[in-house]
Protein backbone atom coordinates (compact mmCIF):
# COMPACT_ATOMS: atom_id res chain seq x y z
CA UNK A 1 0.00 0.00 0.00
CA UNK A 2 1.63 3.70 -1.08
CA UNK A 3 0.44 6.66 0.30
CA UNK A 4 0.22 9.80 -1.60
CA UNK A 5 3.60 12.03 -0.77
CA UNK A 6 2.80 14.54 2.41
CA UNK A 7 4.03 17.29 0.64
CA UNK A 8 4.99 18.21 -2.72
CA UNK A 9 7.89 19.91 -4.42
CA UNK A 10 11.02 20.15 -5.65
CA UNK A 11 13.35 21.74 -3.35
CA UNK A 12 12.79 21.34 0.77
CA UNK A 13 12.23 25.01 1.22
CA UNK A 14 8.85 24.24 -1.69
CA UNK A 15 8.22 21.38 -0.03
CA UNK A 16 7.86 23.38 3.39
CA UNK A 17 6.43 26.07 2.14
CA UNK A 18 3.83 23.38 0.57
CA UNK A 19 3.11 22.36 4.38
CA UNK A 20 -0.38 22.49 5.42
CA UNK A 21 -1.85 25.13 8.24
CA UNK A 22 -1.46 24.49 11.72
CA UNK A 23 -5.11 24.25 11.51
CA UNK A 24 -5.61 22.10 8.75
CA UNK A 25 -3.11 19.77 10.63
CA UNK A 26 -4.65 19.48 13.50
CA UNK A 27 -8.11 18.70 11.53
CA UNK A 28 -5.71 15.92 9.67
CA UNK A 29 -4.80 14.56 13.69
CA UNK A 30 -5.87 10.41 13.79
CA UNK A 31 -7.49 9.55 16.85
CA UNK A 32 -5.27 7.86 19.43
CA UNK A 33 -6.99 4.30 17.79
CA UNK A 34 -5.86 5.13 14.55
CA UNK A 35 -2.37 6.24 15.52
CA UNK A 36 -2.26 2.97 17.26
CA UNK A 37 -3.25 1.82 14.50
CA UNK A 38 -0.68 3.06 11.97
CA UNK A 39 -3.64 4.22 9.45
CA UNK A 40 -2.79 5.96 6.72
CA UNK A 41 -4.25 8.81 7.64
CA UNK A 42 -2.08 8.60 10.85
CA UNK A 43 1.12 7.75 8.60
CA UNK A 44 0.57 10.80 6.47
CA UNK A 45 -0.04 13.25 9.68
CA UNK A 46 3.21 12.11 11.38
CA UNK A 47 4.79 12.55 7.99
CA UNK A 48 3.63 15.88 7.20
CA UNK A 49 3.65 17.56 10.65
CA UNK A 50 7.70 18.08 10.80
CA UNK A 51 7.03 20.19 7.18
CA UNK A 52 4.43 22.52 9.02
CA UNK A 53 6.79 22.60 12.25
CA UNK A 54 9.29 24.08 9.84
CA UNK A 55 7.59 26.46 8.17
CA UNK A 56 6.46 27.51 11.43
CA UNK A 57 10.01 27.60 12.86
CA UNK A 58 11.19 29.60 9.70
CA UNK A 59 8.23 32.42 10.11
CA UNK A 60 9.81 32.92 13.69
CA UNK A 61 13.35 33.05 12.09
CA UNK A 62 12.27 35.85 9.54
CA UNK A 63 10.17 37.52 12.55
CA UNK A 64 13.13 37.94 15.06
CA UNK A 65 16.63 38.14 14.36
CA UNK A 66 17.72 37.28 17.70
CA UNK A 67 15.54 33.73 17.77
CA UNK A 68 17.33 33.35 14.29
CA UNK A 69 20.62 33.98 15.85
CA UNK A 70 19.90 31.13 18.47
CA UNK A 71 18.30 28.62 16.06
CA UNK A 72 21.21 28.56 14.01
CA UNK A 73 23.41 28.38 16.23
CA UNK A 74 25.46 25.15 17.19
CA UNK A 75 25.45 25.81 20.87
CA UNK A 76 21.91 26.04 21.87
CA UNK A 77 22.37 24.92 25.33
CA UNK A 78 24.44 26.74 27.52
CA UNK A 79 26.15 24.37 30.07
CA UNK A 80 27.49 25.11 33.68
CA UNK A 81 31.11 23.64 34.75
CA UNK A 82 29.39 20.47 35.12
CA UNK A 83 27.71 20.05 31.75
CA UNK A 84 24.33 20.44 32.72
CA UNK A 85 22.03 22.77 31.04
CA UNK A 86 21.70 26.50 32.21
CA UNK A 87 19.48 27.20 29.58
CA UNK A 88 16.69 26.49 26.83
CA UNK A 89 18.47 28.18 24.06
CA UNK A 90 16.23 28.97 21.11
CA UNK A 91 12.94 27.81 23.00
CA UNK A 92 13.27 30.46 25.26
CA UNK A 93 13.94 33.21 22.83
CA UNK A 94 11.07 31.88 20.66
CA UNK A 95 8.59 32.37 23.41
CA UNK A 96 10.27 35.79 24.31
CA UNK A 97 10.26 36.81 20.95
CA UNK A 98 7.35 34.94 18.59
CA UNK A 99 4.41 33.63 21.48
CA UNK A 100 2.18 32.91 19.18
CA UNK A 101 4.72 30.95 16.80
CA UNK A 102 5.97 29.07 19.95
CA UNK A 103 2.12 28.23 21.38
CA UNK A 104 1.55 26.76 17.67
CA UNK A 105 4.65 24.49 18.24
CA UNK A 106 3.83 23.19 21.24
CA UNK A 107 -0.03 22.52 20.61
CA UNK A 108 1.16 20.34 17.39
CA UNK A 109 2.34 17.79 20.01
CA UNK A 110 5.45 16.16 17.70
CA UNK A 111 7.43 13.58 18.63
CA UNK A 112 10.83 14.01 20.00
CA UNK A 113 11.78 12.84 16.54
CA UNK A 114 9.37 14.63 14.60
CA UNK A 115 10.80 17.70 16.36
CA UNK A 116 14.30 17.08 15.58
CA UNK A 117 13.15 16.12 11.67
CA UNK A 118 11.77 19.99 11.92
CA UNK A 119 14.46 21.82 13.27
CA UNK A 120 17.22 20.06 10.77
CA UNK A 121 14.69 21.08 7.74
CA UNK A 122 14.09 24.51 8.94
CA UNK A 123 17.66 25.16 9.81
CA UNK A 124 18.62 23.75 6.24
CA UNK A 125 16.52 26.19 4.66
CA UNK A 126 17.50 29.26 6.61
CA UNK A 127 21.07 28.33 6.04
CA UNK A 128 21.23 27.85 1.75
Amino acid sequence: MTTEPAVEGDTLEEEIASAPSVESLHEMRPSPEEAFQGTAQSKRWYNTAPYTAASIFIEAAKSSDEFRRDFLNEDRFVLDEEYEPVGEGWSSTMEEACPELHRQLNELGLSSFQGGQAESMAQEVLQE
